[in-house]
């Protein structure tokens, strides 16, 4: 376990601000991380809907997990893209 953090945390030391990881993938997700987490529960109940007894049991709560997560996301990203609106509704 000591050393699988080690190995973390040494991958984790090789983000930059400046690198390519941060800026176009790391720093957008933090950044609609709480909108995410406001809005997962307006997505989560359609999602369960549309998946039941669709899939079995495990397979759909990753799913659900999985779905989720993206739209929430996607929307919290869009909604910050709004000049006004998007730093209060998202953070």
């Amino acid at each position: 376990v000591a050393l699988a953090t080690f190995g973390m945390f040494m991958v984790f030391r090789k983000f930059t601000a400046a690198g390519g990881i941060y800026q176009y993938l790391v720093r957008p997700l933090s950044e609609a991380s709480f909108g995410a987490y406001l809005l997962h529960m307006f997505v989560l109940i359609p999602v369960i809907g549309a998946l039941q007894g669709k899939l079995a049991t495990p397979f759909a709560i990753a799913a659900c997990a999985v779905i989720c997560y993206v739209i929430s996301m996607f929307i919290s990203m869009a909604l910050r893209k709004m000049p006004i609106v998007g730093k209060w509704i998202c953070g």
